[in-house]
């Protein structure tokens, strides 16, 4: 990592504040999945069987992402690096629930024994993860990246494009260009690039998944309020 480009501190009387710029787009992201739990809660119509999962995506993302935002980047100055794991674990939750989202979807038309297979293949990742973040030696930011990587990449665009292939919901589509999109800040933040101290590969990479967010909240309410010709 370029320290050089990091932000810097910023001093409240004797409170340091680390990374503020990169807490506030932190917090950005956090806003926009928290914004778009809320339309899930109280806005878009409830019964399609994946709805509960993805709302549930969108709030723990909202709260991992905070956890993030203040513990991972502005209190480092008081807190140890273990603590990202914080934040790190609560977004796993939101994951688990956009892969269990994106499985719910094909639930009426696939085998019941395949249905199951995955179904407890997420749960088992799951706990692999939680056991790697306990462990000193694999709490790294490399295996959180693997993980999310699974659970996008591996897991909810091969189930996404299954949907859209087999024409069982058709709306998934938006969810393989939402993932598209997230190529860009996985990029920016892996090859580091930055414009300033002040808008840094970390601030971009953030600014840029808040964009992907607020994609996979408009793809996740067109599958939820999608309906099939044969059944209106």
């Amino acid at each position: 990592m370029n320290e050089d480009i990091l932000n810097p501190s910023l001093f409240i009387g004797n409170i340091e504040w680390r990374e503020p710029m990169t807490t506030l787009t932190d917090m950005v992201m956090a806003l926009v999945a928290l914004w778009a739990f809320y339309q899930f809660h109280k806005k878009i119509p409830k019964g399609h069987a994946s709805h509960p999962f993805f709302r549930n995506y969108f709030l723990f993302m909202g709260v991992g992402m905070t956890c993030a935002a203040w513990i991972g980047h502005g209190a480092q100055a008081y807190l140890s690096f273990d603590y990202k794991a914080i934040g790190w674990t609560i977004t796993s939750i939101g994951f688990f629930n956009l892969q269990m989202g994106a499985l719910r979807v094909l639930k009426s038309r696939i085998n019941p024994v395949w249905f199951w297979i995955f179904n407890w293949t997420f749960v088992v990742q799951l706990v692999v993860y939680w056991i790697l973040l306990s462990n000193s030696e694999t709490r790294t930011f490399e295996i959180a990246q693997a993980s999310t990587g699974l659970s996008v990449m591996g897991w909810v665009l091969p189930l996404s494009l299954y949907s859209v292939a087999k024409k069982i919901n058709p709306k998934s589509m938006g969810i393989v260009l939402a993932i598209s999109f997230a190529i860009a800040p996985a990029v920016v933040y892996n090859q580091q690039i930055s414009i300033h101290k002040w808008m840094n590969y970390h601030d971009i990479s953030h600014l840029l998944s808040a964009i992907y967010v607020y994609l996979l909240y408009r793809a996740c309410k067109m599958i939820v309020e999608y309906k099939p010709v044969n059944s209106i």
